[in-house]
């Protein structure tokens, strides 16, 4: 009878560490699913910080760009000049060309930005 309450005993304490040991397993189970959603989080986190590094460093290129100054003077050198209909302006003299917006060479300025412009002629 005693063997049995051993046995009984012995059964009981291994069946509790094996239901610890299982609690144990199922824990890092749980654990090990939340780490490979963290992980996989993370992933998705640092692909859109690149993202969006990519993206400011494209937006303060164009800032850049855009605060360049843009201008032009140009006059002509007589004051008798004939310009038919559809031709272009050409001046024959550039006082200033900041941004070099102006061709001297075909008469056309070109805007390197949307804004707004003003020409007086």
């Amino acid at each position: 009878m005693k063997i049995w309450a051993f046995s009984c005993a012995f059964t009981v304490l291994l069946l509790g560490a094996c239901d610890v040991t299982l609690s144990e397993v199922k824990d890092r189970g749980r654990r090990s699913d939340d780490s490979a959603a963290l992980q996989a989080e993370v992933s998705r986190l640092t692909q859109r910080m690149n993202e969006m590094t990519a993206e400011l460093t494209s937006l303060k290129t164009r800032l850049s760009e855009n605060e360049a100054a843009v201008g032009f003077s140009v006059r002509f050198s007589n004051t008798h000049n004939t310009v038919g209909i559809g031709q272009a302006l050409k001046y024959d003299m550039v006082l200033a060309n900041a941004g070099n917006g102006y061709s001297a060479n075909t008469g056309h300025f070109t805007a390197p930005s949307a804004g707004l412009y003003a020409f007086y002629v």
